[in-house]
């Protein structure tokens, strides 16, 4: 039997990178899933590719707006029934600029897409996982959210707090029966040029802005989900 047959998922950012590769490993282990994403042309596409794999289907929705996640979790619900899995996966990259000219408008609107949707989304489906009996929650944070980058101070900022939110709802929510758990990867490959990167042979990628120390990172692949921590 696998793993998550008769489990349902949410994952928001699910039409792209870690969201996407990790829905399709979720339909490989037989859960029903349905994907987020704000752009509709997208989720149409993820879900053109997903769609071989299992049962699965896409919420057009801004998770960062309380109003819209509300819609969006009672959607989900009623296509589900339940929702044992929720894969916060959404985000956005920073500015890639200095802490001393970055706008409070731009502050504002990585915080809001990495760690305020997060959160309200999470809220809300566990409301519904409390009176189910339970589940698991993964949210997808980042090395930025361990040690900082230069010029992604609201980057690294979001995804500090997403790692302090995960402890916070694993504390708050154990009591519910639901596990908290959080992946912090580094690079991807579909955000590589996000952040003004250059790929290299064997993949290497350096920053093109230019890191004083010089160093390259690999890049990993969103689409390599081989296993599904922390569930």
């Amino acid at each position: 039997m696998r793993r998550f047959e008769g489990r349902n998922a949410l994952i928001t950012g699910g039409a792209s990178g870690i969201g996407k590769a990790t829905a399709a490993r979720l339909l490989t282990e037989g859960a029903c899933v349905v994907i987020n994403g704000r752009d509709p042309e997208r989720l149409a596409t993820a879900l053109g590719d997903l769609a071989a794999g299992g049962t699965v289907s896409g919420i057009a929705a801004d998770a960062a707006r309380e109003d819209e996640v509300t819609d969006l979790v009672g959607e989900a619900l009623g296509r589900l029934g339940r929702i044992d899995v929720l894969v916060n996966s959404a985000r956005i990259d920073g500015a890639g600029v200095n802490a001393l000219v970055l706008s409070p408008d731009g502050w504002r609107r990585v915080l809001d897409a990495n760690l305020t949707e997060p959160f309200l989304v999470a809220q809300v489906v566990t409301r519904a996982m409390a009176t189910a009996g339970g589940g698991a929650i993964v949210n997808v944070a980042s090395l930025n959210g361990l040690a900082a980058e230069p010029d992604f101070a609201d980057y690294n900022a979001s995804k500090g707090g997403l790692v302090m939110l995960t402890r916070s709802l694993a504390v708050d929510l154990v009591r519910h029966n639901i596990r908290v758990n959080a992946v912090c990867p580094g690079l991807q490959h579909p955000h590589a040029h996000d952040r003004g990167v250059r790929r290299g042979p064997g993949d290497w990628c350096g920053n093109s802005r230019g890191r004083p120390d010089g160093t390259l990172r690999r890049a990993g692949r969103g689409r390599r989900s081989h296993r599904v921590p922390g569930l």
